[in-house]
């Protein structure tokens, strides 16, 4: 495994979780939950909606870099078995 590809894919995802929160927030979840448009909940259902995809995107960048620092538990074809069984 190119472990220099996986801290990649790490860095470029914590920058889009970063941007998607500091970037895309004020521009998009505020005017969405201000918007006298739409019914309530599919204000609130948007919001949420933005918030789960703020934790996925910031826990695949955790998952990338978990697997750059220790590659001999990605799953890899020819690693050794995970802990857990798996």
């Amino acid at each position: 495994m190119n472990t220099g590809l996986v801290w990649a894919a790490a860095a470029v995802s914590l920058a889009t979780f970063f941007g998607h929160v500091f970037a895309g927030g004020p521009r998009v979840a505020k005017p969405l939950l201000a918007s006298g448009e739409l019914p309530e909940q599919a204000k609130w259902m948007g919001y949420f909606c933005w918030h789960v995809t703020s934790i996925l995107v910031l826990a695949m960048s955790v998952g990338f870099a978990l697997t750059a620092l220790h590659p001999d538990l990605s799953g890899e074809a020819g690693s050794p078995s995970l802990p857990w069984g798996t």
